[in-house]
């Protein structure tokens, strides 16, 4: 009887899916001139604040993209150029 080929690391990586909560409530907010995102947690009663980077970073989990574009599209908004 033949098994099935074993699943490469990398394989099992592709297949990993990460989703953020629906019941969390995002809320962008102007701090000394700069823009922060609060995100309200309704089951822990929190409120946790991030910087643009980390909001850029969340809508992608919360996107359909594929994670290639998805970092191609993260170097194409915060890397400087020099």
């Amino acid at each position: 009887m033949e098994q099935p080929p074993a699943v490469t690391d990398v394989e099992r990586r592709k297949q990993v899916k990460i989703r953020i909560r629906t019941d969390l409530a995002i809320n962008p907010q102007k701090y000394e001139g700069k823009t922060y995102y609060v995100v309200k947690d309704p089951v822990s009663l929190r409120y946790y604040r991030f910087e643009e980077q980390e909001h850029f970073i969340i809508n992608m989990i919360m996107g359909k993209t594929l994670w290639t574009s998805r970092r191609r599209n993260s170097r194409s908004v915060f890397v400087r150029n020099a």
